[in-house]
């Protein structure tokens, strides 16, 4: 899995965005060894960061919209809470994406595994 951090420029700056996302299992919202090896990567990144946005996203295998906005959510606060415990003090906002901004479009679990995480966005 590749973990490191890559620098893009955008209008607001320096933006380093995070190449690999925090993965979770289906219907989860449980930081798994890969997951927890990758807060403490971001936290690193972010640690004079003044603001970070976490987004949380969903598979799109159920037709149960809230359920999916529900679990985009809580993983977003469970990245939230774990760069917190690891030391970051940036200001962090989340965003509940549901499945609207799919990595993978395929209906198949392991498309649809891809769409199982949250995205960070550091900004200088």
């Amino acid at each position: 899995m590749n973990t490191t951090v890559k620098t893009a420029s955008a209008a607001v700056g320096s933006v380093p965005t995070i190449a690999s996302p925090v993965m979770f299992k289906q219907a989860s919202a449980v930081l798994n060894a890969a997951g927890t090896a990758q807060i403490l990567k971001i936290a690193k990144a972010a640690k004079n960061a003044k603001r970070v946005v976490i987004i949380g996203h969903a598979a799109a295998l159920t037709n149960i919209s809230e359920f999916r906005f529900a679990i985009s959510r809580e993983r977003a606060n469970v990245v939230k809470a774990a760069l917190v415990k690891a030391g970051v003090t940036a200001t962090i906002e989340i965003v509940a994406q549901s499945d609207n901004q799919p990595v993978k479009t395929q209906k198949t679990e392991s498309a649809q595994a891809k769409n199982r995480r949250a995205d960070v966005y550091i900004f200088g």
